[in-house]
């Protein structure tokens, strides 16, 4: 631990000096992560994975007379759901039956309105579905009509059609593309499926529906860009993936099953998620580790450890080992060499013959509230880390004889900023830190999951202010602690079983929440070193951590959250420098940036109507390089309820 030196005056209230003593420190680690728990929120269907139909497979439970997510076409129309159809994995089809009628120019079949909606843009929309011929209708005749519908003007932004002939007896995937010329006027669109009735009975089968706009870099099943974006814009090292509680699913039947996740999409059966909904598992293992690659970041890959959240266990016998297998299998899913093991061909196989990055793989989830978690952890890590010794392996309980455990906070501010020397005194026996779960969710802290009436609906000012004291005070102990990530990540704002979380969207508009802004002003401050600070008055109600990064340059970094409502005059000096230093003050760039939300609440906070509220601001610092005395000094007024990052470079 580093511990900053302190000259214990009372508080000056007004002013603050710090000296950062800039040849000493302890080398740090810490960088800021994400979570991306699939199910909770409708991160992944409805979120974060781009399709735009919802129940595109028929696996949602059914809503009373009613197909979730689905409307019928016409008046002819009957449809009726079965699994005495299935589409390899895929065990519900909707057969669409057309009555015959002596009228012209009817038509019939299926309309989906989305994800609580469908934006309609200018560009091209990927549509694609499954049919086959009914056993008892004749051969089709006239067209499978696809369109984009407003249900607002009534108009038809976009069409295409296929000749109903080719559909027969088998199974077959019929693509299109739609091309709107103009947008809807808003997001109440629909996805329409429909063929003409004609003087016949005419019927036919369809499974995996679907509708994909342009995705996150282009990738086919991919992300929905503007989300992907903005955890992109938070800059982290590493991504927590897959879950959480889903991973650990409601029973062990219904637990992540990896490989289940792989391939075509007509090969993956999806499951229950624990949270909400069928979960179609679209975003799969091998999308979720392209997303990792392309947002510049690592996973953290979490591993199914026999163990589900209805705290039922595998019992330590030889049940255990098919458990074991399958995450050694995934790790060589992800790592091994496709010339000599038939799980990394199949990675190869599926467009990605070089191994993934990866550093840390979790076992489990919150195994604090399992009393089996130690056996468990002995032979699963026994196993992986024959296979891959050189991965660290995290607990997700806090074991003496993990080399990282992952530790989970959730409740108010008051407890947060009560955080913030959490780790100063935790022993140093070679076991790390991750805090890969921790927010602010309540004005509560007495009850932080018992009392609704003070649950935040969004991430506030306050609260995000709170959690940056406690991500300071973990960068002080940075040689203890390697990371820490908020959650949940996304929210849904239709469908959310979780509040608050720190990104939030629906159809068409994301809101970065003010929590989201603090975690990426600490997050583009990643540094090497923490250094000792001597202050003029002691922690409380501000707080402090001074950093350096050492690359092509020199980069000094002073946060300070205030989490009263005076401002404050800060005054300091960075002494010791390099003989790097002794570069000219015209080469001295001195920049701030500052979140505050001056004549507004302290719990205020961004959302969907109003999106960008509370944003970080620049914040004026002066400073000055004195090379031969080795000394950069420096000013800025600090606001009140505020946090604050000053970058010092040379």
């Amino acid at each position: 631990m580093l511990i900053s030196a302190l000259l214990l005056f009372p508080l000056v209230a007004r002013a603050l000096h710090l000296d950062i003593d800039a040849s000493a420190g302890n080398a740090t680690e810490f960088t800021v992560a994400a979570f991306i728990e699939t199910n909770i929120g409708r991160t992944d269907d409805g979120g974060l994975y781009a399709e735009l139909v919802q129940n595109r497979a028929f696996q949602e439970e059914d809503q009373y007379l009613s197909l979730t997510g689905w409307t019928k076409v016409g008046e002819r129309t009957i449809l009726m759901k079965d699994a005495e159809e299935p589409l390899h994995a895929l065990k519900n089809s909707l057969q669409i039956w057309l009555q015959a009628n002596e009228t012209r120019g009817l038509r019939g079949g299926i309309s989906n309105a989305g994800w609580w909606g469908i934006p309609v843009k200018p560009q091209a929309y990927q549509a694609s579905f499954f049919a086959k011929r009914a056993l008892l209708s004749a051969p089709l005749q006239g067209t499978i009509d696809l369109s984009l519908s407003s249900l607002t003007d009534g108009r038809v932004y976009a069409s295409s059609s296929i000749p109903a002939r080719d559909i027969t007896t088998e199974w077959k995937k019929f693509y299109a593309t739609l091309r709107p010329t103009r947008a809807a006027p808003d997001a109440n669109n629909a996805f329409n499926l429909t063929l003409d009735v004609l003087r016949q009975d005419q019927g036919l089968w369809v499974n995996l529906v679907s509708l994909f706009p342009p995705t996150f870099k282009g990738r086919a099943n991919g992300l929905r860009p503007d989300l992907a974006e903005a955890v992109r814009d938070l800059g982290v090292k590493y991504i927590r993936i897959p879950g959480g509680s889903n991973l650990q699913g409601t029973t062990i039947e219904h637990r992540y099953n990896w490989s289940s996740t792989l391939g075509a999409l007509e090969d993956r059966p999806g499951r229950v998620g624990l949270w909400v909904g069928y979960q179609t598992e679209g975003l799969g293992l091998k999308e979720l580790l392209d997303m990792c690659e392309d947002l510049g970041a690592s996973a953290i890959l979490g591993v199914y450890a026999a163990y589900a959240s209805d705290d039922e266990s595998v019992p330590n016998t030889s049940q255990l080992d098919k458990y074991i297998e399958s995450a050694v299998n995934e790790l060589h899913f992800v790592l091994g060499d496709p010339a000599t093991n038939s799980w990394a061909k199949l990675r190869a196989d599926l467009g990605h013959p070089e191994p993934y990055h990866l550093e840390y793989v979790e076992l489990g989830n919150e195994d604090f509230t399992s009393t089996t978690y130690g056996y468990r952890w002995d032979r699963f890590t026994k196993a992986m880390s024959s296979a891959y010794p050189q991965l660290k392996y995290v607990a997700s309980a806090d074991l003496a004889e993990a080399a990282v455990v992952d530790l989970h906070d959730y409740s108010g501010s008051d407890v947060f900023i009560g955080f913030f020397d959490r780790f100063d005194n935790r022993p140093r026996t070679g076991t790390k830190v991750v805090e890969l779960e921790n927010a602010v969710i309540t004005n509560n802290s007495a009850a932080a999951f018992g009392d609704p009436e003070f649950r935040l609906l969004f991430p506030t000012l306050q609260g995000s202010i709170a959690e940056a004291v406690f991500m300071i005070g973990m960068q002080r102990n940075g040689d203890l602690v390697l990371s820490s990530s908020y959650a949940p990540y996304l929210a849904n704002v239709e469908s959310t079983q979780w509040t608050p979380n720190i990104i939030n969207f629906n159809a068409t508009h994301v809101s970065r929440s003010t929590s989201y802004y603090v975690h990426q002003m600490i997050s583009r401050a990643r540094a090497d070193m923490v250094h000792p600070v001597v202050a003029d008055s002691a922690f409380g109600p501000l707080y402090w951590v001074a950093t350096s990064a050492t690359s092509s340059k020199q980069t000094f970094f002073i946060q300070i959250a205030n989490t009263a409502p005076p401002s404050v005059s800060l005054s300091a000096t960075i002494s010791n420098l390099s003989q790097r230093a002794t570069a000219s003050q015209t080469q001295l760039k001195a920049t701030a940036t500052v979140m505050e939300a001056p004549g507004l609440p302290v719990n205020v906070s961004n959302t969907l109507d109003n999106l960008d509220l509370v944003t970080p601001k620049a914040l004026t610092v002066h400073a000055s390089l004195h090379s031969q005395a080795r000394v950069l000094s420096f000013n800025a007024e600090i606001p009140g309820n505020s946090f604050s990052v000053i970058r010092l470079e040379w």
